[in-house]
């Protein structure tokens, strides 16, 4: 049975480190990679879709198509990504939208999946990497960089370069805790979230925000465990090179 002081110790070590880890990403300096392996697979895609691997691109990205450490995958405004990791992790990418997995790999308690998200909406539900050594799972933005323990949550990450960004009507980041709770961390401070609570940040300088009072954002759909059912009379499932175009 896990105690007070115990569940008090853990949260304050999950905080120290995606603290330390935005110290460095947000510095903008290149995290450091790992050796390529399969990390996940695509279990629904619509709508316009890239991935960008090694420098080539490919359009689009189908279902049942296996992902790896150093992968970026976009949707445009009516794309929609969801994926499904190797220890259970799923994520649905929202339209406009750009992941990179940054590092995915299953080592028992040496586990560890750090992504960033440049932009877009992403609805995370962790896997056992996350409930089992939270520390390995790493969510970064332009804006900050988010820590979790056995969690359900949605971020956005507005392109300021895009789109207009206001700290009070329309900051860079929000997050939403659906259950579990996330740590958020920037240059200057750091925040626990918890279940059923909402979140902004400013800034990657500024210290995070809960949200009291304020119209939510439009909720990103839970991730699709299982591919859609395709028709008996359509055409065969497509395999991961069907429509792949690769532009080098």
């Amino acid at each position: 049975m896990i105690t007070h002081s115990a569940r008090r110790r853990r949260s304050a070590a999950l905080i120290a480190l995606v603290t330390g880890a935005a110290a460095l990403v947000l510095s903008g300096k290149p995290l450091p990679a790992l050796a390529s392996q399969d990390a996940a697979t695509v279990v629904r895609s619509s709508g316009d879709t890239w991935l960008i691997r090694s420098g080539a691109v490919a359009t689009p990205v189908t279902d049942a198509f296996a992902l790896r450490a150093g992968d970026r995958v976009s949707t445009g405004s009516n794309g929609r990504v969801d994926i499904r990791y190797t220890d259970g992790t799923l994520m649905a990418m929202g339209p406009g939208s750009s992941l990179t997995i940054e590092r995915f790999k299953m080592a028992g308690a040496k586990s560890e999946s750090w992504f960033s998200l440049a932009r877009g909406s992403l609805r995370t539900v962790t896997g056992s990497i996350g409930k089992l050594n939270p520390p390995g799972f790493q969510l970064r933005t332009p804006t900050a960089v988010m820590g979790v323990r056995g969690t359900d949550f949605s971020v956005w990450q507005r392109d300021c370069r895009t789109q207009r960004c206001d700290p009070k009507n329309a900051p860079p980041l929000e997050l939403e805790v659906h259950s579990g709770r996330v740590v958020v961390a920037t240059r200057r401070s750091q925040m626990e979230v918890p279940q059923g609570r909402r979140a902004t940040v400013a800034a990657a300088d500024e210290v995070p925000s809960m949200v009291v009072n304020s119209a939510p954002q439009p909720p990103v759909e839970r991730p699709s465990v299982h591919a859609p059912a395709r028709p008996q009379s359509g055409p065969a499932s497509p395999t991961p090179s069907d429509g792949m175009h690769l532009l080098r």
